[in-house]
């Protein structure tokens, strides 16, 4: 039980990473579906470290605030998800569409597992 504690901080301390530990998926003069490619790898780590810090906050929660939280979230994903294709629409139909969407998807994921990090600190237990 005492490495419950441990595991926990760990979690909490992989999701404080600066996303500056993210590749640069735009060094040199790669094709727009390698940079693609790239930015869905960030994306899928970033959305790895949410949901892992989502699982520790929501296992710090009683069960009201579980529910609560895991509303939030459903809600958050679906702006998320809205929000980034609205920043990507000036590019529909040309190449950079998809490298704008991904990489706005990334920022907000990342933002929003620090955001709920800190929430899990703040209960302090």
């Amino acid at each position: 039980m005492k490495r419950l504690p441990i595991l926990v901080l760990g979690a909490l301390l992989l999701t404080a990473l600066p996303a500056a530990a993210a590749p640069d998926c735009h060094r040199g003069d790669p094709a727009t579906r390698d940079i693609v490619r790239c930015d869905e790898a960030a994306f899928e780590a970033a959305r790895k470290r949410l949901d892992d810090t989502y699982a520790v906050f929501a296992r710090r929660l009683d069960a009201y605030g579980a529910g609560l939280l895991g509303k939030a979230q459903e809600i958050w994903l679906q702006f998320r998800d809205a929000n980034c294709e609205v920043a990507a629409d000036p590019s529909r139909g040309g190449t950079a569409w998809a490298v704008q969407e991904v990489e706005c998807r990334t920022a907000m994921t990342e933002a929003r597992a620090r955001d709920l990090a800190e929430q899990a600190k703040e209960l302090g237990n």
